[in-house]
């Protein structure tokens, strides 16, 4: 009997299933409060604009020095 295995996106969807029954025990309501995915998205967003600011500071220095 060959199983076929797990994969990374069938994890993420099982344990977003659970959180969201966890809400929904808490709070009595299924609805999430929050996008999971907004915590990603922002930190992915800072670190874009950290870069190019130090890219554009890598920039001016060698230009002017």
């Amino acid at each position: 009997m060959s199983t076929n295995p797990t994969t990374k996106s069938q994890v993420q969807a099982y344990r977003f299933v659970l959180r969201r029954m966890e809400s929904a025990l808490v709070r009595r309501d299924a609805v999430m409060l929050h996008e999971p995915m907004r915590h990603h998205l922002r930190a992915m967003a800072v670190g874009l604009i950290l870069g190019m600011v130090g890219l554009v500071a890598f920039f001016v220095v060698s230009k002017f020095s």
